[in-house]
């Protein structure tokens, strides 16, 4: 389908639809992000990119988790633009992979390979110069694409992602410490962040069930546990982290249940008060993200099992539609830690 000259990917799930096309976020989005255009460019990418990642967290599926997040730290700030992934340089030289809130990312070298893979594979049936073929596959949608498969890997469900991203060439720590949700923000501050991003307390409940895998660092909600709240916190959940958290570095898996799969335990455990983080428990203190939690917690029971899941997919297709910069704007990176020297 095309609108407003832009081709548009129809969602595999129906409900998608509306925020696909009739619900605008950043005003660039529909004009860069083509469903068909890395498949137009190269055939077959996608499969590449899957297959490196599969590869990449074969024995420590742990990785898949960093991979959502490094997606998620990476739309919040300048949009879906593979700016989180940049190091240290003269270009910048204080960039968001060294900013507070993102000193405990992880799944870089998973992004790195399919990186890789995919340009190596691009170029296998090409007549490039003697200097190499131009990437063809920006670092953006590689992360996208990777994410993607991390939820299929974690939860068994798939979704569509588009692509033509541009990968970013401006990195600022502080533009994450300013754009990134605290594990400490009330559900005021959840909102408002979400909101400046044209999400949804939908979205942000949906979003939050990503907290069903991965770890956390004890640092990150030892404040929770130095004066117990029972109304906040199970008191047995909060004396079992004590004994855990040793030290600051420490992590503890974010779901204890089903800490390996990607599904609703999340919801569950949030309505029994055994959840990690503050913003998390913020979550139940507003009427509608309240309730969102009880039918996504409760969704196995009704007719129809994968409410949450479904939900899930859309949300992550609205998030990686955050783009902040406009169509001529960006490169396609040949290295995802560097930008590319003229």
């Amino acid at each position: 389908m095309t609108i407003n000259g832009a081709r548009i990917l129809l969602p595999t799930v129906y409900n998608c639809l509306i925020f696909a096309i009739l619900l605008p976020l950043f005003s660039t989005a529909d004009d860069i992000l083509l469903p068909l255009d890395v498949k137009s460019k190269c055939p077959g990418a996608e499969d590449a990119i899957t297959k490196a990642v599969t590869n990449a967290v074969a024995g420590n599926k742990g990785l898949c988790a960093g991979v959502l997040r490094l997606h998620f730290h990476d739309c919040f700030v300048r949009g879906c633009d593979a700016s989180v992934l940049l190091d240290n340089s003269t270009a910048n030289p204080n960039p968001e992979k060294d900013s507070i809130p993102n000193k405990t990312l992880r799944g870089f070298q998973v992004i790195d390979a399919a990186k890789i893979a995919v340009e190596a594979y691009c170029a296998k049936n090409k007549s490039c110069p003697t200097n190499g073929c131009d990437p063809v596959v920006s670092c953006a949608d590689v992360l996208a694409f990777a994410a993607r498969d991390c939820v299929k890997i974690l939860g068994d469900f798939f979704y569509d992602v588009y692509s033509g991203r541009p990968d970013g060439t401006i990195s600022i720590a502080q533009e994450a410490v300013d754009n990134l949700p605290a594990p400490f923000f009330n559900i005021t501050q959840l909102q408002s962040s979400f909101a400046k991003k044209n999400l949804t307390l939908e979205d942000l409940t949906v979003l939050s069930g990503a907290h069903s895998v991965g770890v956390a660092h004890c640092s990150s909600f030892e404040d929770r546990l130095t004066s117990i709240n029972s109304s906040q916190i199970n008191v047995a959940f909060a004396n079992s982290l004590k004994q855990k958290c040793t030290n600051g570095n420490v992590t503890v898996p974010q779901d204890y249940v089903t800490p390996d799969y990607l599904d609703n335990q999340y919801f569950i455990n949030n309505l029994n008060n055994t959840v990690l983080f503050f913003s998390d428990f913020a979550l139940r203190t507003n009427t509608i993200t309240e309730d969102y939690m009880e039918q996504f917690g409760n969704n196995y029971k009704l007719s129809n099992p994968n409410t949450w899941k479904d939900k899930f997919k859309c949300a992550m297709q609205k998030m990686g539609r955050i783009i902040e910069l406009g169509p001529n704007q960006g490169e396609i990176r040949k290295v995802c830690s560097a930008i590319n020297v003229s």
